[in-house]
């Protein structure tokens, strides 16, 4: 079954992107693959966001440790998540990506996996992502990775 990581922060003091659209990237997810999971990470500091964000999308609430985030991470068929060491590691690991990032931030890195990178509008934050942004990435990378309804996903014989 695949999967999907959403990461709704780190430990940063800055504003995160709010739950509601996270949301709405996990229903169009839905829509897309309906049969994937989808988990929600974070840290311990966003336990709250975690687990509302998950019971909404009918999800699965993780506050891994860093080695298990690593694992998550390596496994997962697609990573959405602010700019930081989750966007680092999917990149490393060359997992299918949609990464949020303030405007004037490290949106200029390259990725080594399929991704999108969706810049915002704000230097101190990336409530400035716009969800419809975010929105079009996910679509550019679902094509890319064969989750599209006219581009299905092979299956095993």
């Amino acid at each position: 079954m695949p999967w999907v990581q959403l990461n709704v922060g780190r430990h940063s003091p800055e504003p995160r992107w709010p739950v509601e659209r996270f949301a709405a990237v996990a229903d169009y997810v839905r829509r897309e693959r309906p049969s994937a999971a989808i988990i929600v990470v974070g840290p311990s500091s966003q336990s709250a966001a975690i687990e509302l964000l998950a019971a909404v999308v009918n999800g699965l609430a993780l506050i891994p440790t860093v080695r298990q985030l690593m694992s998550l991470t390596a496994t997962a068929d697609l990573v959405v998540t602010p700019t930081g060491p989750v966007c680092h590691l999917a990149s490393a690991y060359e997992r299918p990506l949609v990464s949020l990032h303030r405007a004037a931030s490290d949106a200029r890195s390259l990725f080594a996996t399929p991704g999108r990178r969706v810049v915002g509008t704000s230097t101190d934050t990336v409530l400035g992502v716009e969800t419809l942004a975010v929105l079009e990435a996910l679509d550019d990378v679902l094509a890319a990775i064969g989750w599209r309804p006219w581009q299905p996903t092979a299956v095993a014989s």
